[in-house]
């Protein structure tokens, strides 16, 4: 490859003179006594004398990275003087105060003349040059010898200054110094002229003017400025050391004047330029250091320079990145910028270098040399792609021809070094073609042949590999007809073997044995053979001869074995390496590989080295080194055939080695290889079942989803979509798994498990309670499979999951199509059961009923259908109370299903009825038995179980069995003491308690009390009934004033009509017990008006007239 190029060049890239404006130098107060202002020095912009093209750039040096940088040629960085460019009114009436005096009653001419001279002045204040300078002429022409001529030719002088005529505008003030050597303007004109001369640059004429006007002018206010142009005048003859003599004594003259800081930069300059660096480093310095000398960002860009030259580059670096930062709207900024870079890539700081081209590429003169810099710098740090895109850049930034041919040159570079061989084979050939005569045009062609070999390796299909071939042909004909005496010939007549290889079959690979067994038998050296034998031993490997490769290289193993330098046939190790691996000599297979990467690590063959090296670790059992070297194998081949193949065949070792931690991780490797390798989908599926193996069930659904998704055409995909569907159900994903059941049925219509895919993905949707998502399932999967032979069990199914969501309408109308389209199914029956429940919900307890004793004399459909349907007609019986029904329903399902899960509610059910239909035998056996389950948590936790002592409490009541009654609520309080209706229970105690025949009014009001109390019965209407008759054992026991407090506190408490209303007629009978008439007749009228339609407000009635008389009202 060629070497770099490497150029700073500070004079090129803002170091250029300026272009003075004329007419803008001080003036000295002579002068403006002839109408001319003094004026300011102008510090900015460009150079001097820019604009007039003598810009003196560096020499371009053309060498490797590592060359110094040129020397810059002359230049000089001091602005001149601006001269004076207004007239004001004052200084017009001195002008005319020092003209002469006008003759008075002047003829036509002379008021001719006079006005020319008038007018020239008065354009001359306005600033109207050509016009001035015209008038003034016509004057001068006009009255040669009048008395303003002086005056006339000085301003003429400085008009054609003005307008750049500078050769004009010496000759008339040479004439006026001639004209008028008594004239107190003289040293003014002498120095003009002087200035002309340098603008005009004319450095001797203007040297000798400038000397003349300091030796004739000693106290000239000027003398600076003469100073200053007399020693750049020098400095533009290269007469340093008297430039530096001048600056001196300027120095020493002027120590605190307004040009000091420009006079040290020259001097700085002059000594730097006459060897005296260490002086002119101190001048830079000390001008760096003050910013308010108007010098520090050039004093910066040439101290820059200076360090450069002097192989300092650190420090130039420091310099030229001061400037840029400190002034970096400085016109020498953009060149300090591309400065730095160089010195940064001098030092091998590459990336500070990508980073000052970076910024340098933001002015366009120079944007293609620092884009071009930043690739080079980017190439350095194996950034290829952002190098390629630097390169790019640089070729659209107008580059001169060498440095075109240069960016394209790196560019094919860069391509081929990132593996890109056939990009890099067509830019190669471009380089060929644009620049066909330059001195490494064959080099390029050459170069352009190895990459398209190379790039062959890279393609696997036969035709585009077929006509890479051909293109390699094109280009070994193409060399052999344009370059017949290249020097390169050798190395181009073992491409065209390699050709042979390339192409393969037996007679290619023995056309090419030969010619390499030839070119080791006749090469005239030694590299010669070496080349030949490699290449002999390309071909044994092509040919499965392993010895033969062996046996050939052993010269050149022999020759590089101890050598750690990198060498031409290092090649050789690499295929050595390929042949004891393939001859299971592992460890020499590895210890060949890993020389060649030590001597290499970015070798060409260094994909190759890494990949015999990550097997041979492997097969050894070196894991850790078989890893590192197919980590390093995956940087430098990225997507390359040989990296997959390398990578699959270890990773497929693994598997069958039960190693599916490290096959996954090594198929994983494939994966990254990205959707278009065609390793991709085996990658992917090759993980997938690593992980299934290994159980990760949710990880490997996901590696199996992306077979699916990005390789849907793939032999793979279809076994890789029930795979995913099926982890993600093991990983306890519905959702997921439905999703991917579903993929797998709408992608693979025809394949043997779309059906059994589609009907998963319903199932896990509805398992999943995504009811909409379910219905859609179910919809599609008929409509995919009309005639599917379990057709009635998906209706079925898709009725079940709306009927478990409660969407009883959907559920029904799909049992209603089950039982149309499917009558002789075996879920008919169940259809029937769901109907009739949904008709059991809606109140259509008719149809219900006749739905449910149709399904359960059914013979079709299952056992478990039909006892739900007889439970279902025992509760229907039970909501109507028709206890001769509850007991029918309930038997039958015992006889029938004596196992039934209903069996302990139904018996509770039927004592119940039995208790009831006054069977209290029956009643007690059915009820004792259901209360014997206690220790079944299924009964003894049903909602119901608790009622069944209050059910065998009521029994021993009403059988007068008052002992069992009492016993049977004590145990009901032992066993369940937090039951929710044991007030139940205590409110049938206290009624029995009171029916005994010796009543226990104590333990009735215990009950009572305990009812009224309990949480569970408080302010319930059993509470309500039990205060009552609490009330009423007072009242029996004659303690009427109790009786009364108790009777009006169920008034009160309560709001139950039919139990306030006795509570109050009975308060009243005992108020009239207790003689309180007044009060008896107000309970009544308030039972009368809160409870009309009660039958206690009649007796009421009846009885309030009585009251009223013994009330006295």
């Amino acid at each position: 490859m060629p070497g770099h190029r490497h150029r700073v060049d500070p004079a090129a890239h803002g170091h250029q003179p300026i272009t003075p404006k004329p007419g803008e130098t001080p003036l000295s107060p002579g002068l403006c006594l002839m109408g001319l202002l003094r004026g300011g020095y102008h510090v900015g912009g460009d150079r001097l004398r820019g604009k007039t093209g003598r810009q003196r750039a560096a020499p371009q040096i053309r060498s490797c990275v590592g060359a110094s940088a040129p020397s810059n040629r002359l230049f000089m960085c001091h602005p001149p003087p601006r001269l004076a460019s207004k007239l004001t009114l004052a200084v017009f009436v001195a002008v005319l105060a020092t003209s002469a005096t006008p003759v008075p009653g002047p003829v036509f001419a002379q008021a001719t003349a006079d006005d020319e001279y008038r007018l020239g002045l008065g354009h001359y204040k306005q600033k109207r040059w050509p016009l001035a300078a015209e008038h003034l002429r016509a004057y001068i022409k006009a009255r040669p010898k009048g008395s303003k001529v002086a005056s006339a030719r000085l301003l003429l002088g400085v008009s054609l200054t003005h307008l750049k005529k500078y050769t004009q505008a010496r000759s008339e003030l040479r004439r006026f110094v001639v004209d008028f050597p008594e004239d107190p303007n003289r040293p003014e004109a002498l120095f003009r002229v002087a200035e002309c001369s340098y603008l005009l640059e004319d450095w001797a004429t203007a040297t000798t003017g400038l000397k003349t006007y300091l030796k004739d002018s000693p106290k000239h206010p000027l003398r600076d400025w003469g100073q200053f142009y007399l020693g750049d005048a020098l400095v533009q003859q290269k007469k340093f050391t008297e430039a530096r003599a001048i600056y001196r004594s300027s120095l020493a003259e002027f120590p605190k004047g307004s040009l000091v800081n420009e006079i040290r930069f020259g001097l700085g300059v002059c000594c730097e330029r006459g060897g005296q660096t260490d002086e002119a480093r101190k001048i830079y310095n000390r001008l760096a250091a003050d910013r308010t000398s108007r010098h520090a960002d050039k004093a910066l860009s040439q101290l820059g320079s200076l360090e450069f030259n002097a192989g300092r580059f650190a420090e130039a670096a420091a310099a030229w990145n001061r400037l840029a930062r400190t002034y970096p709207k400085s016109p020498e900024a953009p060149a300090a910028q591309l400065n730095a870079g160089y010195a940064h890539f001098q030092l091998k700081q590459y990336a500070e270098a990508i980073t000052s081209f970076q910024s340098a590429r933001l002015r366009s003169d120079q944007a293609a040399e620092a884009d071009y810099w930043r690739g080079v710098s980017l190439k350095a740090l194996d950034r290829t792609d952002e190098a390629i895109k630097a390169f790019g850049q640089a070729e659209t930034g107008k580059p001169g021809t060498d440095l075109a041919r240069d960016i394209q040159f790196q560019w094919a570079d860069t391509e081929f070094r990132a593996g890109r061989y056939s990009q890099a084979a067509t830019r190669f050939q471009n380089v060929v073609t644009r620049w066909p005569k330059h001195p490494e045009a064959d080099q390029g062609l050459l170069f352009a042949t190895e990459s398209m070999l190379l790039a062959t390796e890279n393609l696997s299909e036969p035709a585009p590999r077929q006509r890479a071939l051909d293109q390699v042909q094109k280009l070994i004909d193409r060399f052999e007809r344009e370059y017949p005496r290249s020097q390169l010939t050798t190395r181009h007549r073992l491409q065209a073997g390699r050709l042979k290889v390339a192409r393969g079959g037996n007679t290619n690979l023995k056309d090419a044995q030969a010619l390499f067994r030839t070119a080791i038998a006749q090469g005239g050296s030694e590299t010669i053979r070496n080349r030949a034998r490699y290449q002999l031993a390309r071909v044994g490997s092509r040919l499965g001869n392993d010895r033969m490769v062996l046996e050939t290289l052993r010269p050149i193993l022999a020759a590089i074995k101890d050598s750690n330098r990198p060498g031409e046939f290092d090649d050789a190790l690499v295929l050595a390496a390929s042949s004891f691996l393939a001859s299971k000599q592992h460890k020499p297979a590895a210890e060949s590989a890993a020389k060649y990467l030590k001597k290499h690590p970015r070798g060409p063959l260094s994909p190759d080295a890494l990949a015999v090296l990550a097997e041979s670790k492997q097969r050894q059992g070196q894991v850790a080194g078989s890893d590192l070297a197919l980590t390093q194998l995956a940087n430098l081949s990225g997507t390359k055939p040989i990296y997959a193949q390398t990578v699959r065949r270890m990773a497929e070792s693994s598997y069958a080695e039960k190693n599916f931690q490290r096959s996954d991780r090594l198929f994983g490797n494939l994966v990254a290889l990205g959707p278009g390798s065609p390793f991709h989908a085996a990658g992917l599926s090759g993980r997938g079942w690593s992980l299934f193996e290994s159980k990760k069930y949710a990880e490997a659904a996901a590696i199996f989803g992306r077979v699916v998704v990005l390789h849907p055409k793939d032999k793979l995909a279809a076994e890789a979509a029930y795979k995913a569907a099926e982890c993600f159900e093991k990983a306890d994903e519905p959702e997921k798994a439905a999703e991917a059941y579903r993929v797998a049925t709408k992608s693979y219509p025809n394949s043997s498990f779309a059906f059994l895919a589609a009907r998963r993905a319903a199932r896990l949707l509805a398992l999943d309670k995504k009811t909409p998502q379910a219905d859609a399932a179910y919809a599609a999967l008929l409509k995919q499979f009309p005639k599917a032979k379990d057709r009635d069990g998906l209706i079925f199914e898709w009725a079940g999951m709306h009927a478990d969501a409660d969407d009883f309408k959907k559920a029904d109308v799909l049992y209603r199509q089950l039982i149309r389209e499917h009558p002789r199914s075996r879920h008919v029956t169940a259809a029937r059961f769901s109907l009739a429940e949904s008709d059991l919900l809606a109140g259509r307890l008719v149809q219900a009923r006749t739905a449910f004793l149709q399904v359960a004399r059914s013979q079709a459909g299952d056992d478990e259908v039909r006892q739900d349907a007889l439970f279902r007609l025992v509760g229907i019986a039970t909501e109507a109370k028709q206890w001769e029904q509850v007991r029918e329903h309930g038997k039958a399902l015992r006889t029938r299903f004596p196992k039934s899960r209903h069996s302990w509610e139904v018996r509770f059910q039927l004592g119940q009825a039995a208790l009831h239909l006054r069977d209290y035998p029956t009643a007690q056996a059915e009820l004792t038995a259901v209360l014997g389950q206690t220790r079944n948590e299924q009964v003894a936790g049903a909602s119901w179980f608790d009622e069944a002592w209050v059910l065998l409490a009521e029994t021993r009541f009403r059988t007068r069995d008052y002992e069992g009654l009492v016993r049977t609520v004590n145990d009901f309080r032992r066993t369940r003491p937090g039951s929710k209706v044991l007030y139940k229970a205590d409110e049938v105690l206290g009624r029995g308690m009171l029916k005994k025949p010796r009543p226990d009014f104590t333990a009735a009001r215990e009950a009572f009390g305990r009812v009224i109390s309990s949480t569970e019965g408080r302010k319930t209407k059993t509470a309500a009934r039990s205060h009552l008759q609490m009330a009423d054992s007072f009242y029996i026991q004659k303690n009427f004033r109790e009786a009364k407090k108790q009777f009006l506190a169920v008034e009160i408490l309560y709001n139950f009509p039919d139990i306030q209303s006795p509570a109050l007629f009975q308060a009243a009978a005992c108020q009239e017990q207790l003689r309180e008439f007044a009060e008896a007749v107000k309970t009544l009228d308030m039972l009368i008006r809160k409870h009309p339609d009660s039958s206690f407000a009649a007796m009421a009635k009846k009885r309030l007239p009585r009251l009223r008389r013994l009330a006295g009202s």
